[in-house]
């Protein structure tokens, strides 16, 4: 930004200016710095993601509203969508709202499937609201089971997909087509499910 008398300002964020720093202690071999300035970057972090961003008139208008409300409303119909074609059970799983989302359990075969809207990794990690992750199943528990989520991780970096891992558990994300239906949305989500799904059934 230019000032009078030629002075600029230069406007850096506190990430670029440490990040910048850790790559010079890098080169030098500083690990001691190294460390203190890693505690640092992570309290930066911290305070990044819970930094409180003022409203705006648009966050408060009916339309924003009624698009929060239809991420609960397209998990269920997704959920309804694979009951509907006979892959998944939620016999004794309920509807789980969570302190940043909401989460629909559901039996496909035999995987514990937990289908999300994830308002923290939708800030965090991807473009999306709606994450899914899988357990093995043992009917009235479900456990982590490694090779499950080994391959997962294969199949999201066959397909250039970000994953997230959560208490050893993969999430990946699921994406909504933009401009369509909810009838379209829903089925789409549903086969992208399904295609996981059977991912994990060859294997």
């Amino acid at each position: 930004m230019a000032l009078a008398g030629n002075k600029v300002v230069l406007v850096k964020s506190w990430m670029e200016i440490l990040n910048a720093i850790r790559g010079a202690l890098i080169q030098s071999n500083e690990i001691g710095l190294l460390s203190d300035l890693s505690q640092l970057i992570g309290f930066c972090e911290v305070i990044d993601d819970d930094a409180f961003l003022p409203y705006q008139s648009q966050d408060f208008a009916p339309s924003f509203a009624k698009k929060i409300k239809s991420f609960y409303r397209i998990t269920d119909e997704i959920v309804d969508e694979l009951k509907k074609r006979n892959l998944a059970s939620t016999v004794s799983l309920n509807a789980t709202p969570q302190k940043y989302g909401y989460t629909r359990y559901m039996n496909i075969g035999g995987y514990g499937c937990s289908l999300n809207v994830n308002f923290d990794l939708w800030a965090k990690e991807a473009d999306t609201p709606f994450w899914i992750s899988f357990k093995e199943s043992l009917g009235d528990r479900w456990i982590v089971n490694n090779k499950i989520q080994m391959e997962l991780k294969r199949y999201a970096l066959a397909s250039s997909m970000h994953y997230v891992i959560i208490n050893e558990v993969v999430n990946l994300p699921l994406f909504a087509k933009l401009d369509a239906t909810s009838d379209i949305v829903v089925n789409l989500m549903s086969q992208k499910i399904i295609e996981i799904i059977s991912v994990l059934e060859t294997k």
